[in-house]
């Protein structure tokens, strides 16, 4: 058995000071940018961000916390949290300040701190931004006829627009950049090329290229006057510190900080330092989401190598930096709307972070940072931030034990990715060189892309991310009117009653999957329009791979890698609906069409006899039963080959079998589906099977599950499962766990994640929620603690089916 390194007191107090505080969230931030964009309206959009990002490092508030030695803050009060008002605006915040639910935010909707002086702040700019956010903009920027898709509950979209703006989204930014290059060397090269245009020497012939190039200059200034600042402010703690020890720490974290300002890191300390501290600037620029940090432990790791072999670092120190980082990282939080834990699980951040694999030459690179990672959220019980284990068969068999290990520990952390599978399928379906896809790395839940190079917008740029695969199957069955709000959202093409066979249910049910999907590739597609033009983003840029080189914003398709990418809800959920309608129908004829439609078309009611013949069918996805994994491979493919057929401005569409935990909150508000589940039950998770439905053991889930091609899932896969505790109690827990992993990836799994709970312990956690403050479950791609989160979303992981293996 695997054994832990002890904590050390330092982190010991950081970790119980940050689990005992809330999020605070100050008008700092929001101040800034407002006084600088209502005096800078008109400056041209790359100037305007960068501008704009250069105000905030210069004159925020900086934090140096006791004990800290990875410094950085996103509010000017501990385990502060900043505001993103031009981008999505703050509207929710105002109203729940109105009507009081801001004070009233239970444990499970992610209470937050706001002082009165900070109040009245905020009301001073109110009015401002009713009208002058990144939100307005895209709202002018929507289709005629987006209305007819936003009532069908399919994708992210209300009836004004996009449900959640932001600024960018889903990919891995050039941390590798950070360390092994600079800022101070990125600066020079932009400032040479803007000195040739500024001295007439050569002309200006795009003046995209020249705005590009002066935006990189003063990103970088942002960045290095940030992190000079920080080197002050240690210096200025350091005056104040009584503690000998601590002065020193401190003033050496001074001279390091100045340093990476500009310049390489040397030292393992200032690589984890710039990766964090670019992490926070990206964060301090604009409202991100899931920018996550790729393959950290190969980053990382070269100071680290060249300090132990000099003999100025030893691996418990080494061990203290990667647990501060970990603590760091979970304070990196955006104040956001109460219903937003709904779909993404309380304080996740999806900072997806990925260890182990192989190098360039296919050789394993597991390394004492790929243990450290595994070891920081097991010891420290975090969740945050969510992390993969690229599973290399000539990893050391000690990775494996330490990583299940972490996992009994740590709520399903880490997830278990097929890296020989997955290098295969980004080359086969030309995604990726074969050179680029072995630094692949996981992005927020389950998101594939490449490292600092790759503008994969993995969940589509704006967010309309999702294909919810129950409402499709209800709209199909419904002449195009969506049950739940009566409206007409698709081609009217009949009732169910009104298809001949089961090959015509199947026609429609592409037709309509297509339908919705040209609406998702139609809304990103406008929605980028505007992106494009009035929302770059420079900080971003200044590091991708491509972006420098062409004189391209990243948004505007300079990176080397362009593409999109969506996720699925509900994917059992339509395959066991067709089981239902085929077998039902069809087959057995045990009902006629216009039986069953009256029966599901009125929520089961009244028509208990039928329902149970449904829920008791002898045919459900994830039994390793072919007549149900026939209908499974055909309903995959079919995606797949609908997704993949669709482009954007800058690459085509890849698709994924994640669904966070939007399963739930999608299934409040879709219709009772034909597979007998009820109206507003959650749809079913990722590529898992419907709650309950599979009773033949994981052996079987797992067959069913690669009954389709997993190659071409590339934006991610995600199949979840939950173990009995009794699995791992065994001397023989972790050979059968990686018997159980190593199998499912022969047969062409992609990917498994599992928790390892039993239903009394979770119960439990309910009934008494301050005696598992700390317990961790597996959600989706991420993790949370159980506590908090939604009762609806804890009921739907307790009715995961509790295997033994």
């Amino acid at each position: 058995m695997y054994t832990f390194r002890p904590v050390t007191d330092r982190i010991a107090r950081m970790r119980e000071r940050y689990r005992n505080h809330n999020f605070t969230v100050d008008a700092e931030r929001a101040l800034i940018v407002t006084d600088f964009i209502k005096n800078n309206l008109y400056m041209p959009a790359p100037l305007k961000r960068a501008n704009t990002l250069l105000e905030v490092c210069s004159k925020m508030t900086l934090r140096i916390e006791d004990d800290e030695i990875i410094v950085g803050n996103l509010g000017k009060h501990y385990k502060g949290t900043s505001l993103w008002p031009e981008t999505a605006g703050i509207g929710w915040l105002y109203q729940e300040l109105d009507d009081g639910s801001f004070y009233t935010r239970e444990t499970q909707e992610e209470p937050i701190n706001l002082p009165d002086e900070e109040k009245e702040k905020l009301m001073t700019i109110r009015k401002f931004w009713e009208d002058h956010t990144m939100w307005h903009g895209m709202g002018y920027s929507m289709p005629d006829g987006m209305v007819s898709a936003a009532d069908a509950g399919v994708l992210t979209v209300t009836g004004s627009g996009l449900s959640r703006v932001v600024a960018t989204n889903h990919l891995i930014p050039n941390y590798k950049k950070v360390i092994e290059k600079g800022f101070g060397a990125v600066r020079e090269e932009a400032q040479t090329k803007l000195d040739a245009w500024d001295s007439a020497a050569v002309p200006i012939e795009n003046g995209d290229q020249y705005f590009f190039y002066k935006s990189i200059v003063i990103v970088c200034n942002a960045y290095i006057t940030l992190l000079h600042r920080y080197a002050e402010k240690c210096r200025e703690v350091s005056r104040e510190t009584l503690c000998d020890e601590r002065k020193c720490e401190l003033l050496q974290m001074a001279d390091s900080l100045d340093w990476i300002a500009e310049n390489p890191a040397r030292t393992f300390q200032e690589a984890v330092q710039a990766t964090y501290s670019y992490q926070i600037l990206l964060y301090l620029d604009g409202d991100y989401q899931c920018p996550s940090f790729g393959r950290f432990d190969q980053y990382t790791y070269p100071c680290l190598k060249k300090q132990l072999d000099n003999g100025t670092i030893t691996l418990e120190k080494a061990q203290e930096i990667v647990d501060c980082f970990w603590i760091k990282c979970g304070f990196v939080y955006n104040a956001r709307l109460r219903h937003t834990s709904r779909i993404t699980g309380a304080y996740a951040s999806f900072q997806h972070l990925t260890i182990g694999g192989c190098d360039k030459s296919g050789k394993d690179a597991t390394n004492p940072v790929t243990f450290m990672c595994l070891e920081a959220p097991a010891r420290l019980l975090l969740h945050d931030p969510p992390l993969s284990l690229r599973v290399n068969y000539d990893a050391p068999d000690e990775l494996f034990e330490c990583a299940v290990e972490a996992s009994k520990c740590a709520g399903g952390i880490p997830c278990f990715q097929n890296e020989k599978l997955i290098l295969e399928s980004l080359v086969k379906e030309g995604v990726y060189s074969p050179e680029d896809a072995i630094d692949f790395g996981i992005i927020g839940c389950q998101e594939i892309g490449t490292s600092g190079n790759d503008y994969c917008a993995s969940c589509a740029t704006n967010s309309c991310a999702y294909l919810s695969l129950g409402n499709i199957v209800n709209i199909t069955m419904n002449n195009g009117i969506n049950p739940t709000n009566g409206k007409v959202c698709a081609p009217q093409k009949g009732y169910m009653y009104n298809f001949s066979s089961f090959e015509d249910v199947k026609e429609h049910i592409r037709a309509n999957t297509d339908y919705f999907m040209n609406w998702l590739a139609s809304l990103n597609s406008c929605t980028e329009f505007y992106h494009f033009r009035e929302y770059p983003v420079p900080a971003l840029s200044v590091m991708l791979d491509g972006c420098m080189e062409s004189g391209v914003d990243c948004v505007q398709g300079g990176a080397k890698y362009n593409s999109y990418g969506t996720g699925l809800l509900g994917i059992a959920t339509m395959i066991d609906s067709l089981i239902a309608i085929k077998y039902m129908i069809f087959d057995t004829k045990q009902c006629s069409a216009e039986e069953f439609f009256d029966a599901w078309i009125n929520n089961w009611e009244g028509h208990d006899e039928l329902h149970q013949k449904v829920v008791n069918m002898p045919h459900h996805y994830g039994n390793n039963d072919p007549y149900a994994d026939e209908i499974a491979n055909w309903t995959m493919n079919m995606i797949a080959d609908i997704v993949t057929s669709k482009s954007g401005r800058r690459g085509k569409f890849r698709v994924g079998t994640f669904s966070a935990s939007a399963h739930v909150y999608f299934g409040i508000s879709t219709w009772a589906t034909p597979n007998g589940r009820r109206t507003s039950e959650s749809l079913s998770d990722a590529c898992s099977p419907s709650q309950g439905a599979d009773t033949n053991g994981p052996t079987a889930v797992l067959q069913s599950a690669c009954c389709f091609d997993h190659t071409r899932f590339t934006n991610g896969f995600a199949l979840n499962m939950r173990l009995s505790p009794a699995t791992l109690s065994r001397t023989d827990s972790v050979g059968k766990i990686r018997s159980m992993i190593k199998t499912y990836f022969d047969m062409g799994g992609m990917e498994i994640q599992y928790n390892v709970l039993d239903s009394d312990t979770l119960r439990k956690a309910q009934q008494n929620p301050e005696e598992y403050k700390n317990l961790i479950v597996r959600v989706a791609g991420f993790s949370a603690y159980f506590v908090e989160l939604q009762t609806q979303l804890q009921n739907d992981i307790i009715a995961r089916t509790e295997n033994v293996v």
